[in-house]
């Protein structure tokens, strides 16, 4: 947990023009400006990854309705069951001393706390290109990926081209190379893929592989 971690020391940094000091801690990152307006953000659900870019820390963040205090809210519709609309959004912090290695130094303190999450880093995603109404495609391209690239996931991505495809591939799969599997599908994937596992002579290990469903007709994760 993200809990293990000390507080981090404050540090000065400029939002959008304006000096502001930054802090890690209760599993948050928060920041206040001169002004007193204070903006936080949960490193568990809100913050998919992290980088230094010259002297600057762009965080990237998926935001829920009333994210970051006054956060305005689109995107996924329905996200956990709960009709929580989400956006993605870049945080922009500029150290306020202008060094790059101050950078790297609290950028690499945000990477190791959400490290401690243990979140996938590695990920064979099947997506099925005919089901429903054809979108599984466009679905990953357009809302899956740049979600996975944000929060620094590599990817392996197969598209199904027949049925039984999944299965094929899954009785074979190096799932020692993986972290988890994501179907964009309907059900009918899902089930081939674990009918794949279950043909492996090393079935009762390998079903203990975590495996994810997207729908692949729901739309509008993102906007």
């Amino acid at each position: 947990m993200e809990g293990r971690h000390a507080a981090a020391a404050a540090v000065n940094v400029r939002v959008d023009g304006a000096t502001a000091e930054a802090t890690l801690g209760d599993g948050e990152l928060r920041w206040r400006r001169a002004a007193g307006a204070e903006r936080a953000l949960s490193l568990e659900e809100e913050v998919l990854g992290v980088e230094a870019r010259g002297k600057e820390v762009v965080v990237r963040a998926f935001l829920a309705s009333g994210a970051a205090k006054a956060r305005s809210c689109v995107g996924v519709a329905g996200a956990g069951g709960t009709g929580t609309r989400r956006r993605r959004k870049d945080f922009v912090f500029e150290m306020a001393d202008g060094e790059g290695p101050a950078a790297a130094a609290w950028a690499g303190e945000l990477r190791a706390r959400l490290d401690s999450f243990g979140r996938p880093k590695r990920l064979f995603v099947f997506v099925n290109p005919f089901g429903g109404k054809k979108c599984g495609t466009k679905i990953y391209e357009t809302e899956i990926r740049p979600l996975f690239e944000a929060a620094n996931v590599s990817i392996t991505m197969q598209e199904t081209q027949y049925q039984g495809h999944a299965r094929e591939v899954a009785s074979s799969l190096d799932l020692a190379e993986y972290d988890g599997i994501v179907c964009v599908s309907g059900d009918g994937v899902l089930v081939e893929v674990v009918n794949g596992i279950l043909q492996r002579s090393d079935w009762e290990e390998a079903i203990k592989m975590p495996i994810g469903v997207v729908p692949a007709e729901v739309i509008s994760l993102l906007s």
